[in-house]
């Protein structure tokens, strides 16, 4: 049941970004790289997936594609 439930909310989880993914795809074709940035705040603009609260509240990042 537990490996069901898994592979389900996986499958959601990517069909439901499937535009960042392709974003994301396109880029890294182009040349674009993660580079690390240490934890900076999120561009609120911007499509992130992996985010994570700071001390201050604010959402952060680790890393950026450039």
């Amino acid at each position: 049941m537990f490996i069901a439930f898994t592979i389900i909310s996986s499958l959601l989880f990517v069909s439901d970004k499937s535009t960042y993914f392709d974003k994301v795809q396109k880029q890294t074709d182009a040349g674009a790289e993660w580079n690390y940035v240490g934890q900076t705040a999120a561009d609120p603009t911007s499509e992130q997936i992996f985010t994570f609260p700071s001390e201050k509240g604010l959402k952060t990042i680790l890393f950026k594609l450039k």
